[in-house]
């Protein structure tokens, strides 16, 4: 196929870039390794020396993981629906020497993604909490999480690592800077 110069790059990018994007954020972020993989060696028993279509490689996918994974599908090579979690709210309180901290995380964007947190305490420490895209399910624009932690909350961050997409990074961050 002949592709003009100036769509060259784009081109590029849609063909290999995206979709390898996609499989990597598929294999670190939403899945495991491990679980990619198996999906992976299933899908080449299945379909070797045949011609398998994007929906075999989808289909195959969803069935060896247990995972319903149609809003990535739809949202990475179907659709470009734009990406931008955010978080919107966060409210501390402390009862019984614990704090309770409560967490309106927003999407402003019609794309929906696994929300990757990251919470920094007083005493330096981390934790990290996944949660898989389908939180986005009931609701696409708000997703409202309570916790409790024996020590103080000095920090709250989207995808601290950069492993997303995400239009605006500067409202990932609690407290804001």
């Amino acid at each position: 196929m002949d592709v003009p110069a100036d769509n060259a790059t784009e081109y590029s990018y849609i063909g290999y870039g995206k979709p390898a994007g996609v499989l990597q954020l598929l294999r670190r972020d939403i899945l495991s390794p491990a679980l990619f993989d198996k999906g992976m060696r299933t899908y080449i028993q299945r379909w070797a020396y045949k011609h398998p279509t994007p929906q075999d490689f989808f289909l195959t996918m969803n069935d060896v993981t247990g995972r319903n994974l149609d809003w990535s599908w739809r949202e990475c090579f179907y659709e470009t629906p734009g990406f931008d979690q955010v978080i919107d709210s966060v409210t501390q309180t402390i009862r019984g020497g614990q704090e309770h901290v409560a967490v309106v995380y927003g999407n402003h964007a019609r794309g929906v993604l696994p929300l990757l947190v990251r919470f920094a305490f007083s005493d330096s420490t981390k934790q990290d909490i996944m949660y898989h895209a389908e939180v986005w399910r009931a609701n696409s624009v708000q997703y409202r999480m309570s916790y409790t932690f024996p020590k103080s909350v000095t920090r709250i961050e989207l995808d601290p690592d950069q492993h997303l997409v995400d239009a605006d990074r500067s409202n990932n961050v609690w407290p804001a800077h």
